[in-house]
């Protein structure tokens, strides 16, 4: 958990970048093509959208920031699902249920991208 002063702990930022290593499959920003990238020191959240009042209480999704150093282009990961922070308990899962999405196979072929 970050610490007392809500910033990333140094064991959060590696870990981060641990996960970026390992799930980045490339680090060049889709806008200005730098793969120069700055963790954010805070971690941020997402609430429920209720029509566009403002809810309090409810599910939250917290997340940590990337931002290209080259044009500011900011990326949000989910940290629950990255690992950096613990998984809800079930019966307050903040709504991070799984639900997968998937393309079917035979979508992906007729996409040629399916296997042979």
């Amino acid at each position: 958990m970050p610490d007392e002063n809500w910033r990333l702990t140094e064991k959060e930022k590696e870990d981060i970048v641990a996960w970026v290593k390992e799930k980045w499959k490339n680090f060049a920003c889709p806008y200005s093509g730098d793969t120069s990238w700055n963790i954010g020191e805070i971690l941020v959240q997402t609430t429920q959208f209720t029509g566009g009042s403002l809810r309090i209480g409810g599910p939250i999704f917290p997340m940590f920031i990337l931002t290209c150093d080259g044009c500011g282009h900011t990326v949000f990961v989910n940290a629950i699902q990255a690992g950096i922070l613990p998984k809800p308990k079930p019966e307050s899962d903040g709504g991070t249920k799984k639900r997968e999405i998937r393309a079917s196979k035979k979508s992906k072929e007729e996409n040629g991208n399916g296997a042979n």
